[in-house]
């Protein structure tokens, strides 16, 4: 590994993944950098998580997937792609799987739900969900700005699941349930 100080950044320019220059305000930064925060504050939650535990598996196999998508993200020419294994569909199910599973373990609650659950994991979860949405956002953005490299916008399809999962899995790690009581939206 070379040294981590190279300068190349201190003009306000970054690397794409195939060594374009550009902004690092550009849509696909933006993008980039929202989904590795995702990602840090999955690490965060597993962490939080028997390492054995169903929740840190899928965790940690979704810090793959989210690190696939930036790899995906950071590829400004098409015919780089080549060489990466994208997202797909198969990613999409396998969510959605976990959702069902997650699901039928809770009550769906028919109020707003306070974000916490009583509890750091399910407090951690709910702050994934909040940052799920965000780069889902972010990545709605460049793809309407500058489109996916490949058309294909899955992406956009598997961070909405995501943010369904970590929605659910506060729920199950949830040790209060503030959603028991509603919460009447207030002015």
């Amino acid at each position: 590994m070379t040294g981590i100080i190279t300068g190349r950044g201190d003009r306000g320019l970054s690397d794409t993944r195939d060594q374009q220059r550009i902004q690092k305000f550009d849509p696909r930064l933006e993008a980039v950098g929202a989904v590795d925060e995702l990602s840090c504050f999955v690490g965060a939650l597993r962490v939080l998580l028997d390492p054995e535990s169903e929740g840190a598996v899928q965790l940690t196999e979704l810090q793959r997937d989210l690190y696939r998508l930036n790899a995906e993200l950071a590829t400004a020419d098409p015919s780089r792609l080549g060489d990466l294994r994208l997202l797909g569909p198969g990613d999409v199910r396998r969510l959605e799987g976990w959702v069902k599973t997650l699901e039928a373990r809770v009550t769906p609650p028919a109020a707003f739900v306070l974000p916490g659950g009583g509890n750091p994991k399910s407090a951690a979860a709910d702050v994934c969900r909040a940052v799920c949405r965000r780069a889902e956002r972010q990545v709605a953005w460049f793809f309407a700005r500058q489109g996916s490299a490949d058309g294909d916008t899955t992406a956009l399809v598997f961070l909405n699941r995501c943010s369904d999962y970590f929605f659910v899995l506060a729920l199950t790690l949830a040790t209060k349930l503030d959603y028991a009581h509603p919460t009447p939206a207030r002015p």
